[in-house]
């Protein structure tokens, strides 16, 4: 005689294995897109960075806070001499360049230089921004956007991408993912 509860336990045995198989496919595919994401996100990074941008950044993490303010706002400020021999390797040439090379005192940024400084800051930012916050709401692979991005935290002080900026922007939650990153890296 047929035991229908042998063949009941059978079947829930069976449901059971495609069940936890089915689990595992879709665990495999959503960690293999979040792979593709992040390899397309980096591959954005790579293509829409350029060197203009990357110094702007270097030059501006430099800057204090009332410097940055005025970057920020797009108002005409003055730099060291140090900060202006660098600023001047990101800019077209212009004429009363030379001049202002020569100064042994605080030289006055024009409004064209402020401007391509605060244009190439803002870029850098929003790109940035767009890859971690994919990070961050984890559709991006988090390990893989660490290590890429681990670099622009100094391990030593802590102190994370154009923090300084991004403070004088006047408020602490702008850019928030890049600020889930710094804080994340800091632990």
């Amino acid at each position: 005689m047929f035991n229908w509860h042998d063949a009941n336990s059978g079947m829930l045995i069976v449901m059971v294995i495609e069940l936890a198989v089915l689990i595992y496919q879709t665990f495999r595919n959503r960690k293999k897109e979040r792979c593709d994401l992040t390899v397309k996100l980096l591959l954005d990074w790579s293509l829409n960075l350029n060197s203009d941008m990357t110094r702007s950044r270097k030059i501006v993490e430099n800057f204090n806070k009332e410097q940055c303010k005025k970057l920020f706002n797009n108002e005409v400020f003055a730099v060291s001499p140090t900060q202006y021999k660098e600023i001047c390797k990101r800019l077209p040439q212009e004429s009363n360049k030379e001049e202002k090379l020569n100064s042994d005192s605080m030289v006055k940024l024009s409004p064209l230089e402020v401007n391509l400084l605060r244009d190439d800051v803002i870029k850098y930012l929003n790109l940035l921004e767009s890859i971690l916050a994919a990070r961050q709401f984890k559709i991006a692979d988090n390990k893989l956007i660490k290590n890429e991005f681990k670099y622009l935290v100094k391990s030593k002080s802590g102190e994370c991408v154009l923090s300084v900026f991004r403070e004088a922007m006047g408020d602490k939650e702008a850019y928030p993912a890049i600020k889930k990153f710094c804080d994340d890296m800091n632990k």
